[in-house]
């Protein structure tokens, strides 16, 4: 009797379908942690590609890094942001700081100039297989650690759009 028992339960452990199909298990937080997104205007130029990796993934928060390269003509920029993103399912409030490079470079006239600006950051972020996020930046607080004097009080704002994929 005891192996007949013993081989039931052995039999029909086999058979059972318990997670399966992991997928179907529905989360509250975006499991894709990468996009690759154009962004139009925005902490580096006209038109920028950037790269964004998620890490400290939560139910209603996670940090993410993002690393872009941007030109407009002879001005060619790089961004380096970093932003924790509050919200639940898709839809995400963006909070960060980053830096901006930017270097012109005349090829015919020999002539090139480089600076930097530091800025915050507050966006929202739609987020799914299809991203879209659109950001204010405070541009031009400081340039190479120095504040510059204008007559706004330092405050420059800038609006950004970015559409990506997820991945």
């Amino acid at each position: 009797m005891k192996l007949l028992l013993t081989s039931l339960l052995v039999f029909t452990s086999l058979l059972s379908y318990a997670q399966l199909d992991s997928t179907l298990i529905k989360t509250n937080y975006n499991p894709n942690k990468n996009v690759v997104c154009v962004e139009f205007l925005g902490a580096n130029s006209a038109v920028s590609l950037n790269y964004e990796r998620s890490f400290l993934n939560r139910k209603h928060f996670f940090m993410d890094a993002r690393v872009g390269l941007g030109t407009l003509l002879v001005l060619w920029s790089s961004t380096y942001s970093m932003s924790g993103n509050f919200g639940g399912r898709n839809h995400f409030l963006e909070l960060g700081v980053g830096r901006t490079d930017y270097t012109v470079f005349v090829p015919f006239l020999s002539s090139s100039g480089a600076s930097s600006f530091y800025y915050p950051l507050i966006g929202y972020k739609y987020q799914k297989k299809f991203v879209f996020k659109f950001q204010i930046l405070q541009l031009a607080l400081h340039k190479n650690n120095q504040l510059i004097n204008n007559p706004n009080n330092n405050i420059v704002l800038f609006a950004g759009i970015s559409f990506g994929v997820a991945f």
